[in-house]
């Protein structure tokens, strides 16, 4: 058989890595200059060559090929609803929202590892799902997973859904309606043996309705150093919940041993007097607005990178001392902020100044793509201008 994949990120590769062992695998990419033996230009890509595609996630909607595709009758797929087929007999907890879905799989992954329960959590964090589809069957699967990697499913069936929130994001990409209704899908062929997790306001808003066994979620506040703030109780509600289907007892020990995620509202130390927070991870406003509520409007925030079409007026809803904006938004915003190029530049100032602000909150609100290649390399790079303060102090 004769397969094509759009797309050459993580998912794709490990995608070729599987089907090409019994199977001639091409990737169709953009770049001709990383044209190599096992790609082909896109431009150049006659579909009637190949039996099947697979699209990765990051395709767009409005890709020339992708829509060349969807015209045609050809059979398309993606690296996650394969993996989904071949795992169609293990239990499986889907994690989809807005905001929160890195926390609430990274704490349940580490709550049933500490508890000896076998489970591994992949997906929008970690490997790909097609790395696990020779797991045992007594293995639990807790699967992040995003709106771009929904979207390229037909049909999912977890044992527990948990969708943590659902507000305006990827609007580059999705009409508001399309997004929810994407979100949506992660229950949409549950039945009365499974289960979906969701907070009310989710519930009522978005006229919910499941043939599972609904959850209506509540926060559960536990002390802990490193999940604070409101959100994060709410985070602790839909770990539990999920604890209690699996018949897990016993497990505030290893919810307050959490360490947290990395680049979620990180706590990196002190400058002086001054708090300073990592929380590189924020790529929509409504997530730094949760960041800015836990830690208090004595805060210099700092925002950068680009938007996704997002009106983020609403931060002026907010108490918080001073905004300072790097990045390609800077020079659309209408907040009033101080603008610089970069983060470095932000950053500088921002410790020039620390003796006015209690906190320094690193959250930028929107995507990194402008400068970086992923939200890891900005809280990277906020780490590192972190340490080098500290060292030269």
């Amino acid at each position: 058989m004769n397969i094509l994949i759009l797309g050459r990120g993580k998912s794709a590769y490990s995608l070729y890595n599987v089907l090409s062992k019994e199977h001639f695998v091409s990737f169709a990419i953009e770049d001709y200059e990383k044209l190599d033996n096992n790609s082909i230009y896109k431009k150049d890509v006659d579909i009637d060559k190949y039996d099947k595609f697979f699209v990765s996630p990051g395709v767009k909607n409005d890709d020339l090929l992708y829509l060349k595709l969807k015209g045609s009758n050809k059979d398309i797929s993606s690296e996650i609803e394969y993996a989904l087929d071949k795992l169609k007999n293990h239990k499986i907890i889907a994690i989809t929202g807005s905001n929160g879905k890195t926390t609430v799989a990274s704490l349940l992954h580490h709550v049933l590892t500490k508890k000896g329960v076998k489970n591994v959590v992949c997906g929008n964090i970690g490997d790909p799902l097609i790395n696990y589809i020779n797991v045992d069957l007594d293995t639990l699967i807790i699967l992040e997973i995003s709106s771009f990697q929904l979207e390229r499913i037909n049909f999912i069936k977890p044992y527990i859904s948990i969708i943590t929130n659902i507000t305006p994001n990827h609007l580059d990409r999705h009409t508001f309606k399309d997004y929810v209704n994407i979100k949506k899908k992660v229950y949409l062929y549950q039945d009365n043996n499974d289960y979906l997790i969701i907070n009310k306001e989710t519930y009522s808003i978005y006229n919910i309705e499941s043939n599972s066994n609904i959850i209506i979620s509540k926060k559960k506040k536990i002390k802990s150093k490193h999940l604070i703030g409101n959100h994060n109780y709410i985070n602790i509600g839909y770990v539990i919940d999920a604890l209690k289907i699996l018949n897990i007892k016993d497990y505030y020990d290893e919810i307050k041993s959490f360490k947290g995620v990395k680049y979620r509202l990180e706590f990196l130390g002190k400058i002086n007097n001054t708090n300073i927070y990592n929380d590189a991870k924020s790529s929509t406003i409504y997530s730094t607005i949760e960041a800015l509520k836990s830690v208090g409007s004595d805060t210099l925030l700092i925002l950068g990178g680009r938007n996704k079409d997002i009106d983020y007026s609403i931060i002026n809803n907010y108490k918080v001392k001073q905004i300072v904006m790097y990045g390609e938004e800077k020079d659309k915003t209408s907040l009033d902020v101080i603008k610089f190029n970069n983060l470095k530049e932000a950053f500088k100032y921002a410790i020039n100044n620390q003796s006015k602000f209690k906190n320094i909150l690193y959250s930028p609100g929107f995507t990194s793509f402008d400068q970086y290649n992923n939200y890891n390399e900005r809280g990277e790079e906020f780490e590192r201008l972190f340490n080098q303060e500290i060292n030269n102090q």
